[in-house]
């Protein structure tokens, strides 16, 4: 049926940014900008857009039989597994879990070290290397539990992390609990993340870090929702769908969870594989579906904006072309927010300087910008 508000909505937030773009910009255009035809290309050539999706074709319901479902990919951490494994079943709680270990074509010992639990918690699935994504998502279609837990093979949780986060998630019907965690960086624990102490609902998605560990989830969010397979950078979809998604999230003072700096990951190489323009790719796919959930908000709209720094370093080494068709795309998929309703004065002025800097093409002092955003150096 013929929706009439909304087209019109839609015509009039295209005046409004036509006019505020006439308004603010004129003659201010950037004479090294190609068209968003040439961007896609110049992306394309170098970094093709991976085909994985944020969804599934079927809904795959949880029955519900235990109360955590802990996702362990397992690939080449034969050093580290053991630890991660017995920080789980080593915990003392009330509640019951499972742990599902998915060996994901590791060629290491990894195999023999699941080989070697008899616990009845421990689901092992073995399969032909997927990734990281495959990896999760093979373990989200078998899950039993009421909430989900990631855990990655190189962490470990700290005593009484599944009994501190399941009783706040249960006690407030929360659709997503995070914790605070430490670092571990040369054998040295030191300061990760920190909440305020006590549990607390967040009043922004800036009280949360980005990463999908450290937090339970109601399984339900996964009832149609998986990770983009065969991205880098998939935990981006944490901080643009799952969190906007979820109507009540809560953060906890307490330490939950170790976190292993891998002075070899993807963090650490960032800038130096074509691959780190997938930080692009997954962002325009999310900007996709939040457009087909109508989540294409004032917050996300903020959140959005500190992505296109992220997505700037780690694309920052490369050859200058391929960052300006990132930023002619990125200009695209800004002006979808804006086109949604999304008001520019409500932001703060850094966030209002790179927006107008974006509108008029002014690549470099968008990139200047960008350079010194906040936790970019």
């Amino acid at each position: 049926m013929f929706n009439f508000k909304k087209v019109a909505k839609f015509c009039y937030y295209k005046i409004k940014v036509a006019q505020y773009i006439a308004s603010n910009f004129i003659g201010s255009a950037n004479d090294e900008l190609v068209s968003e035809d040439e961007a896609r290309k110049i992306l394309s050539s170098v970094r093709p857009q991976p085909k994985g999706k944020v969804t599934r074709d079927r809904k795959i319901i949880s029955d519900e039989s235990v109360d955590l479902s802990i996702i362990v990919p397992v690939y080449n951490v034969e050093d580290t597994l053991k630890q991660c494994l017995d920080s789980c079943f080593s915990q003392k709680t009330k509640y019951n879990f499972e742990v599902i270990a998915i060996n994901d074509g590791s060629p290491d010992n990894s195999g023999a070290i699941l080989a070697e639990y008899k616990d009845e918690r421990l689901k092992v699935i073995t399969q032909e290397n997927k990734g990281l994504s495959g990896a999760r998502n093979t373990g989200l279609l078998a899950r039993h539990g009421k909430y989900v837990l990631f855990l990655d093979s190189d962490d470990y949780l700290l005593p009484g992390a599944i009994e501190i986060l399941l009783n706040a998630a249960l006690k407030n019907h929360a659709d997503i609990v995070e914790g605070s965690y430490l670092n571990l960086r040369n054998g040295k624990l030191l300061s990760g993340f920190k909440h305020p102490e006590g549990c607390h609902q967040i009043q922004s998605y800036h009280d949360l870090y980005g990463f999908p560990w450290g937090k339970v989830y109601t399984s339900r969010i996964f009832n149609e929702l998986e990770f983009p397979q065969d991205y880098i950078f998939e935990d981006t979809v944490v901080g643009m769908l799952w969190i906007p998604i979820s109507k009540s999230i809560y953060t906890l003072g307490d330490n939950v969870l170790v976190y292993r700096t891998n002075p070899k990951g993807i963090s650490a190489t960032v800038g130096s594989t074509n691959r780190s323009i997938d930080s692009y790719w997954i962002t325009e796919l999310l900007v996709e579906e939040q457009s087909k959930r109508d989540l294409l908000n004032q917050e996300n709209f903020s959140f959005f904006l500190d992505q296109l720094a992220i997505n700037y370093f780690r694309v920052r080494q490369m050859d200058k072309k391929i960052k300006l068709a990132e930023f002619v795309l990125s200009r695209a998929l800004l002006n979808v927010y804006l086109e949604n309703g999304v008001q520019i004065e409500r932001l703060s002025s850094k966030k209002t300087k790179l927006v107008k800097h974006m509108l008029a093409g002014d690549y470099q002092k968008a990139i200047d910008l960008l350079s010194a955003w906040e936790g970019m150096k």
